[in-house]
């Protein structure tokens, strides 16, 4: 894992093809960039470009053109609390499960391969200077919690 500037939200975030283009074009239209660019500490489960790939043309379009719903789309991907490194990490010979309430209040459940109340999972987490724990998620909308 590696420390980034909390100037950047996510690695290579100005590159193209990074995977992460259509959440960072969602942030900037939520006005959200002050929260997640040098903001609190936060765990963000970031939806990655694929993610966001997968909806249907209709729903992507409507999301992307509705800064309330892509709002509330990001704060349900987000947690206001430092997460320490390892806390999500199972225990030798154990498995995680952990519970979080997300910007919206709602619960989400991070477990073994860091499945989101019982959905996909994502990529390798990333580490702000500030301590905020960045983990892409392969989901736009997680499952409720069990």
């Amino acid at each position: 894992m590696q420390a980034y500037d909390t100037k950047n939200l996510l690695p290579g975030s100005g590159s193209p093809g990074n995977g992460f283009n259509t959440v960072l074009a969602a942030i900037n239209a939520a006005g959200l960039t002050d929260l997640y660019a040098g903001g609190p500490t936060l765990l963000f489960l970031p939806p990655t470009d694929h993610a966001f790939a997968v909806l249907p043309q209709a729903q992507r379009d409507a999301l992307l053109a509705d800064p309330a719903a892509l709002a509330a789309m990001l704060r349900s991907h987000t947690v206001g609390a430092y997460v320490p490194r390892g806390s999500l990490a199972p225990t030798p010979g154990g498995r995680f499960d952990r519970s979080f309430k997300n910007l919206n209040g709602e619960t989400i459940r991070i477990s073994g391969d860091y499945a989101i109340n019982g959905g996909p999972g994502g990529g390798e987490s990333y580490w702000l200077a500030n301590g905020t724990q960045v983990h892409p998620v392969n989901d736009v909308s997680f499952p409720p919690a069990p």
